[in-house]
């Protein structure tokens, strides 16, 4: 297992996938895998951060 920050202001893209995991393409060409535990809390920060 790994663990690894991420910095919101740097997602370029999100993608889902059918096992409910989360790609997130960075603004640094890097691919990030979320796991469909994590997707949740990312999307509550993603909200409190992006408002719209």
């Amino acid at each position: 297992m790994e663990s690894t920050a991420v910095n919101i202001f740097q997602i370029k893209q999100v993608e889902s996938t059918l096992n409910g995991n989360l790609i997130l393409s960075l603004t640094t060409k890097e691919k990030i895998i979320v796991s469909r535990r994590y997707v949740k809390k990312l999307k509550i920060n993603w909200r409190r951060w992006y408002k719209t």
